[in-house]
């Protein structure tokens, strides 16, 4: 009886036992299925915020680099070119996706709102992280194409544009680029398309996507200016007024400008070493060689707010950069036998060439094309960087 006894205790204790042992393997089992829940729903949270922050990321190098987006919103007013955002956005070696917004911050056109949200899933249930975030961009005005028009051009006979710069282009236009007669082109094209009659055997690219070139109203005033440290005012066109200039005011590179609303005319042979400024006018030459240029990096050889008008045989030679922001034409209806040489770069505005009938050689000069401050106006503008300024996520 007493063995029997034994026996039953025993019994009852490996009972007890494996039930502790049940129960422990149970806890173990939950705890690590808990465990195993825990860290997928933090993988797939780290998924989440990977993802948003790879869609932060990607608004950033699109606003810098708009002509890479899958699509981009036009210029419109101040706003330059500039992705919207998609849905659904995917990125490599990440689970999830995000869903991101691009819009401008006000009508400064520098000022941006970024939002993003990445969304991944685990175990059925998906989980979301939201960041909201502002920026600014900053850009710089560049050069490049020997010719530039912000409209339908015509380069007919007697005309060469040249570029052989690696990374710029002969001609680059918003409009449709005309190759007729003995036109002559070498280097590409940057335009929505190009009818050509000549052989060409170069590459037609897209269009680009700003301006290409600012109106007159936007392009930087150069009545007074800093060269090295030392502040300089341009001398009138007056030549009374230049002596006055020369005698009482510092005018390092001896620049020119001139307010005059109507034509302003030359005649003879001319040489201005320093950059011509006539915001307001026409400029006409009438007869003889005027020259413009060479000038020091950053600054344009001759601006012209309205049209640049050739005489009868009379010859314009540009060392650097010519803007016509009006286009070229002819100086009272003849410019038979006239010759425009540009050793730089030529940017056109509107009307490009209205009725000339001269000659016209550009041939592109890397080392004087640099004017980055020409404007400030972001539409025209090639974006240098992007600046976080608020990050809430």
């Amino acid at each position: 009886m007493k063995h029997k006894r034994k026996r039953a205790v025993a019994l009852v204790l490996v009972i007890i036992v494996m039930a502790l042992a049940t129960i422990m393997a149970y806890g173990l089992l939950i705890n690590s299925s808990l465990q195993a829940r825990t860290a997928a729903t933090d993988g797939a949270n780290a998924q989440a915020d990977a993802v948003a922050e790879s869609g932060v990321a990607a608004a950033m190098y699109y606003l810098q680099h708009p002509q890479y987006a899958p699509a981009y919103n036009a210029v419109s007013g101040n706003t330059p070119a500039y992705w919207p955002g998609s849905s659904n956005l995917q990125f490599t070696n990440l689970n999830g996706s995000a869903n991101v917004t691009v819009a401008p911050s006000g009508a400064s056109g520098y000022a941006w709102a970024i939002s993003s949200t990445g969304s991944a899933t685990s175990h059925g249930k998906s989980y979301s992280k939201a960041i909201s975030t502002t920026a600014l961009t900053s850009g710089i005005f560049q050069v490049n194409a020997a010719l530039q028009c912000n409209s339908t051009v015509t380069v007919g006979t007697g005309m060469s544009v040249t570029n052989n710069t690696v990374g710029s282009q002969a001609i680059s236009c918003n409009g449709i680029v005309h190759l007729i007669g003995s036109a002559s082109v070498t280097g590409n094209i940057a335009a929505p398309s190009v009818s050509h009659i000549p052989v060409w055997n170069y590459s037609t690219l897209a269009p680009p996507i700003y301006g290409p070139n600012p109106p007159i109203a936007v392009v930087r005033s150069y009545q007074n200016y800093s060269y090295q440290g030392s502040a300089g005012s341009a001398a009138n066109f007056n030549w009374v007024l230049q002596l006055l200039s020369f005698l009482f005011g510092s005018n390092p590179l001896g620049f020119i400008y001139s307010n005059t609303a109507g034509t302003n005319v030359l005649t003879g042979n001319k040489t201005f070493p320093g950059m011509f400024y006539l915001p307001n006018g026409d400029l006409a030459i009438n007869s003889g060689t005027a020259t413009f240029g060479p000038v020091p990096a950053g600054f344009p050889a001759l601006v012209v707010g309205g049209q640049i008008k050739m005489g009868n045989g009379a010859r314009l030679v540009v060392n650097g950069v010519c803007y016509a922001g009006n286009g070229i034409g002819s100086y009272l209806g003849n410019s038979t036998g006239s010759q425009i040489i540009v050793n730089g770069a030529l940017l056109l505005g509107g009307a490009n060439f209205t009725a000339y009938s001269g000659t016209l050689n550009v041939t592109y000069n890397a080392a004087a094309v640099s004017i980055p401050d020409f404007t400030t106006s972001p539409p025209y503008l090639t974006m240098q960087n992007v600046k976080l300024t608020t990050y809430s996520p």
